[in-house]
């Protein structure tokens, strides 16, 4: 497994990581609209991540791969929408997730496209 992949690996169990925290407030969301949206969000991220595995399982887990990288987009603004609707309960722990995963998905994304260190 090259770097790449590691790093891959390593923000695909993060994001799983921070569904599981995610859902714990699911009870205690204020409406029942948001509760709905949060579960179907989380479902929606939970999904992604289960594409990304296959990927991972087949051996195309890199960056360069534009179906990759879209699977990473839609986790991110599918945990970013997750955490507006847990906005109340969620802890700064789990927010803190939330950037590091952004952060290194960008990350990961700007060294593939030769942006390299900035």
């Amino acid at each position: 497994m090259d770097n790449d992949t590691t790093v891959l690996v390593e923000l695909m169990l993060n994001a799983e990581q921070l569904c599981a925290i995610l859902e714990k407030p699911r009870e205690k969301v204020p409406s029942d609209r948001d509760a709905e949206e949060l579960r179907l969000k989380l479902g929606q991220a939970r999904n992604a991540l289960a594409r990304l595995q296959s990927r991972f399982d087949r051996d195309e887990l890199r960056i360069g791969n534009k179906t990759v990288q879209a699977e990473f987009r839609l986790l991110l603004v599918t945990l970013l929408w997750a955490v507006f609707y847990c906005r109340q309960t969620i802890d700064r722990r789990a927010y803190r997730r939330l950037v590091s995963l952004q952060s290194g998905l960008i990350g990961s994304l700007t060294n593939d496209a030769g942006f390299g260190d900035w």
